[in-house]
């Protein structure tokens, strides 16, 4: 089954349909607030070459956005959070050879992230709209994250506290809680 999601784009921005997303979006904010006091089993993901790699911004899964191919969601994320005159650094963040060397060529440019980027609101927003791209572009990613149920996922980051859980496991597990979000999302396309 192929999943369509109808998505705009506009100027280097995107929106999806309030009708198609923002209902299904609250709905799994709801059910994740619930799942969250449960304490479902919980899947752990980080590692290349582990289970569940797929679901970091590292995996090896190019993403259609805007005309352009992204090698990975990281490559996509770390290009929609920059705001710069032209688009060559942009470009030349897209097309590093690998998810780390986007990451760092971001880094070079940190004082050009986009107005209003600090607001974690805005920084997760970006992050759900790039996994649900990545997610609705490749079936067997559809597959693989709907088959997790209400599984507990954590980004199992020793460094990361923000995306992922950190080293002490505390940490606020964004990503974990993002891919939920799309998770939930995706399962509402299935019925």
């Amino acid at each position: 089954m192929v999943v369509y999601v109808n998505i705009l784009v506009a100027q280097s921005r995107f929106t999806l349909e309030a009708r198609t997303v923002q209902e299904p979006i609250e709905r799994a904010q709801s059910k994740l607030g619930g799942l969250l006091s449960r304490g479902p089993g919980q899947i752990l993901f980080y590692d290349r070459g582990q289970p569940y790699f797929e679901f970091t911004n590292f995996s090896d899964h190019p993403i259609r956005y805007n005309g352009k191919d992204y090698p990975t969601s990281e490559h996509l994320f770390q290009s929609l959070k920059r705001q710069f005159e032209d688009n060559t650094i942009i470009e030349m963040i897209r097309t590093q050879p690998t998810p780390r060397a986007a990451f760092d060529m971001a880094q070079k440019y940190k004082t050009s992230v986009r107005q209003g980027w600090h607001d974690k609101q805005l920084n997760i927003k970006t992050m759900e709209k790039a996994i649900l791209l990545k997610f609705t572009q490749h079936e067997d990613l559809r597959k693989m994250l709907v088959s997790t149920g209400d599984a507990l996922l954590k980004e199992n980051s020793p460094t990361d506290r923000f995306w992922g859980i950190g080293a002490d496991g505390q940490g606020e597990n964004r990503l974990g809680l993002a891919l939920m979000k799309v998770r939930e999302l995706l399962k509402t396309f299935d019925k």
